[in-house]
């Protein structure tokens, strides 16, 4: 891509960082070497600091915070957050057209499902450069998200990022042969983790706390372990924040935890800037997730797990 050219990536969040954002600081600064790169999110924050003393132009749109409110598991609440919303998003995205037209981009990426539908909303009235979807996201088959993907990406300059194999396959078969798998970028230790003794057998659940990474099945699995095995044996730490969802589902693991009289075994914590530190007091990574679509770079990240 000539020097000539711009880029504009279009994404949701920028307060806090979760894989999607953290995404964003290995594809823009290396985009920003060939091309001209704008970044467009609703709110400033650690996404935005990162790229403080790069040359990438940031564009701080506010879009209405009921939007935050549409939840994967409460399909009529989000409905009716999303009735109300609507007149408010519409607006948001007059304002995402202007600054397309003001900045004339050659590629747009969109980064999260609620960027997903901006984008699409472009296509619709008339966007024809490359269009990039950034895709985390295993969608039920036929589910109406499934259904509602199928429609709006018909155009033919829709590009597809799928971040594992699991994601590309889960696709509309029309958007499949569109699609390339990307991983998020990540740092793999060049060292072997150290090993800590064998006793207590620590478990670890490492990433965000939220119902769709099954931390509850978790706590459940564990206190099923504790029939088996003698309590001093074994330990378990839940480690991530909770932001972007509702706290009250940390509460109920907190809840569920006490009702167990598990305190002592299990404790949570609001995660980590250095994951390493905590992978290497551990011995088995835990994941409950409703379709984890990063299954298969388990033993990339945890080679230790081999030796169990």
């Amino acid at each position: 891509m000539s020097g000539n050219k711009k880029v504009l990536f279009l994404t949701h969040w920028a307060k806090n960082m979760g894989g999607a954002e953290y995404s964003l600081t290995d594809l823009l600064p290396e985009t920003a070497r060939h091309a001209e790169v704008h970044l467009c999110t609703t709110e400033s924050g650690r996404l935005t600091e990162h790229f403080t003393n790069l040359p990438i132009q940031t564009h701080i749109i506010p879009c209405t915070t009921l939007l935050g409110l549409i939840k994967r598991y409460t399909p009529l609440k989000s409905a009716l957050f999303l009735g109300l919303s609507l007149p408010y998003y519409f607006y948001y995205v007059s304002k995402i057209h202007r600054l397309v037209k003001q900045i004339r981009p050659d590629c747009i990426h969109a980064n999260v499902p609620k960027s997903h539908v901006t984008l699409a909303l472009l296509l619709l009235s008339g966007f024809r450069g490359t269009a990039i979807i950034h895709i985390r996201e295993i969608f039920p088959r036929f589910s109406a998200v499934y259904l509602l993907y199928s429609l709006l990406f018909l155009f033919s300059h829709v590009r597809i990022i799928a971040i594992s194999h699991a994601v590309k396959e889960a696709l509309p078969s029309h958007l499949q042969s569109r699609s390339s798998v990307i991983h998020n970028g990540i740092t793999i230790a060049d060292r072997p983790l150290p090993f800590p003794p064998m006793s207590p057998v620590r478990f670890l659940y490492f990433g965000r706390i939220v119902p769709w990474k099954g931390c509850h099945y978790l706590i459940e699995a564990f206190h099923s372990l504790l029939q088996c095995v003698p309590p001093e044996s074994v330990n378990l730490t839940l480690s991530g924040p909770t932001f972007y969802w509702d706290a009250a589902y940390r509460n109920t693991l907190t809840g569920l935890i006490r009702n167990y009289q598990l305190d002592h075994l299990i404790h949570m914590d609001h995660g980590s800037d250095t994951p390493y530190t905590v992978y290497e007091q551990h011995h088995v990574l835990c994941l409950m997730s409703d379709n984890e679509p990063l299954e298969e770079l388990l033993q990339k990240l945890w080679p230790a797990a081999d030796r169990l």
